[in-house]
């Protein structure tokens, strides 16, 4: 029993990023669920690509249900996120242990995560200006809020792809991944 929990342990591990690029939530609580969700999908032709579009699917519904403004929407709108994060850190976790990581996976990951940010922030800030009463105050707080919420979330991912220069000489330089698209579009 100890021998199959270590190596499922060591599988999981494979799957995760460098340690220090992994958001602490992401490791205790939703890469758990995806590593399980990556044992289902490995044998499958289902793609890390077909997985993000499956999250996006998930976090317009998470989005959907915040807007209602009620409370019941709004846990079910908390459902919804809680598992667009896990098919989040699925597709990447399945990419890696497949090797298919690939540019374009790279760009639709960023995309869905900053179109779902945005869906399920707006929405939020509607339902809760639905519950109160008061719209003016919802937005005038919550415009600046998602604004500096925006710039955090590009700072952090601009970091990280300099550390992962510096430390692992992994691609990063967006001129780069922009000349990647284009040859990858040229075929």
């Amino acid at each position: 029993m100890i021998a199959s929990q270590t190596g499922y342990y060591q599988q999981y591990r494979s799957m995760l990023k460098a340690t220090e690029l992994e958001e602490g939530l992401d490791l205790i609580l939703f890469r758990p669920f995806a590593f399980v969700l990556v044992k289902i999908f490995q044998p499958t032709p289902v793609t890390p690509n077909q997985i993000t579009l499956f999250s996006l699917i998930l976090g317009l519904i998470s989005g959907f249900c915040f807007w209602q403004g009620t409370s019941g929407w709004a846990l079910a709108g908390a459902l919804f996120l809680f598992w667009t994060n896990v098919f989040d850190c699925a597709d990447g976790m399945l990419a890696r242990v497949r090797g298919s990581s690939s540019v374009i996976g790279y760009i639709l990951d960023g995309m869905v995560d900053y179109i779902t940010h945005i869906v399920v922030f707006v929405s939020i800030l509607h339902g809760l200006s639905l519950r109160t009463g008061d719209p003016s105050f919802i937005w005038g707080i919550g415009v600046p809020a998602g604004l500096s919420f925006a710039w955090w979330c590009a700072m952090v991912d601009r970091f990280r792809n300099q550390w992962q220069d510096r430390v692992y000489k992994k691609r990063t330089d967006p001129v780069e991944e922009v000349r990647g698209l284009r040859e990858i579009s040229a075929q």
